[in-house]
């Protein structure tokens, strides 16, 4: 979910880059598409646009994060933010295209390691990542871009600029969106002087949680060559409303069996995903095998709301877990 009200933070105009003769990312398999509606996989993840949104020194990323209340402490570098309008497929398996935000840090060249971050619900398009300048949106990124990684934020389909209306919970749609865009960073990547590295870290919030469960499975089944999973970090997911709450997206937690490491992120109570959810998924993945850590991130209140405050605190800790595999 997205907190009501934030301070606005300054934003540049934005410039389209030139594309020129960047190459078609690799191809992927899932979710499987029947015909009519096959999109050649030369063409899921492939650019359509890229703007520079702006760039801000590392002074600037911090005074950003501490608007938000997000940890700083890791942030080492100023950042640039780039939205990407990339093709992707729709809940059918037709042809669409679906935006995203990806932050680079400045001052450092040459190969990345990726953190994709799926985020929670939104309602409205302007609060995807891509679009919104303030610090909750954007928060996630520069914490991670602002630390040395390259970070990947997904808006699925029908938020950000996308069009059409958003799936919501469609953990499929909410996959794929995001592996194409892991696809379109890669592919954009050298314009701005780096590369992506196969291992890519995951993590998600919320809605994002299971989307982030959703991307390692994919990524794990070998859905894309590049592309492989180091580590998945969820936070205070919805990952079993059927058996918690109201509705079905369990999947993510009973169909497969994670062979990365896997670290849970939750409060000590949940007024809007209740933490019986992250219990639930735990349990099942220990019956298949997995043993995944959880951490209790206490009671972190942000604008009032606990879970949100989860979104903040667990980012927090994320980055440092992060930071110390690639060191």
């Amino acid at each position: 979910m997205s907190p009501k009200n934030f301070t606005a933070v300054t934003l540049t105009g934005a410039a389209v880059v030139g594309l020129g003769a960047l190459s078609s990312p690799p191809s992927g398999t899932w979710p499987s598409v029947p015909a009519p509606f096959t999109v050649p996989a030369t063409e899921r993840g492939s650019l359509v646009k890229a703007e520079h949104l702006r760039g801000l020194s590392v002074e600037e990323v911090r005074t950003v994060l501490g608007q938000g209340g997000f940890d700083a402490t890791t942030v080492k570098h100023g950042v640039e933010a780039y939205r990407l309008t990339y093709r992707t497929v729709d809940t059918k398996g037709a042809a669409a295209t679906a935006t995203g935000l990806f932050v680079v840090p400045q001052g450092k060249r040459g190969r990345l390691t990726p953190v994709s971050y799926t985020h929670g619900t939104i309602s409205y398009k302007p609060d995807a990542p891509s679009v919104s300048i303030t610090p909750w949106a954007v928060g996630p990124a520069y914490t991670y871009a602002g630390s040395g990684f390259a970070a990947v934020l997904p808006d699925y389909l029908g938020l950000g600029e996308g069009p059409g209306a958003h799936p919501w919970k469609d953990v499929p749609s909410e996959t794929s969106a995001s592996l194409d865009m892991l696809r379109a960073a890669r592919a954009f990547a050298p314009r701005t002087g780096h590369s992506l590295d196969r291992d890519v870290l995951i993590t998600g919030f919320s809605q994002g949680a299971s989307s982030a469960l959703g991307l390692a499975r994919t990524l794990q089944d070998g859905t894309d060559p590049h592309f492989r999973v180091k580590a998945v970090a969820p936070i205070s997911g919805a990952y079993d409303l059927a058996g918690a709450e109201l509705r079905t997206d369990g999947e993510v937690c009973k169909a497969w069996t994670p062979r990365m490491t896997v670290r849970f992120y939750k409060a000590e109570a949940d007024e809007q995903a209740t933490t019986l959810n992250t219990d639930h998924c735990v349990a099942s993945l220990r019956e298949r095998g997995v043993d995944p850590q959880v951490e209790n991130l206490g009671k972190p209140l942000y604008q009032g709301s606990l879970h949100l405050g989860t979104n903040v605190a667990g980012t927090g800790k994320i980055v440092h877990w992060f930071s110390s595999m690639a060191a």
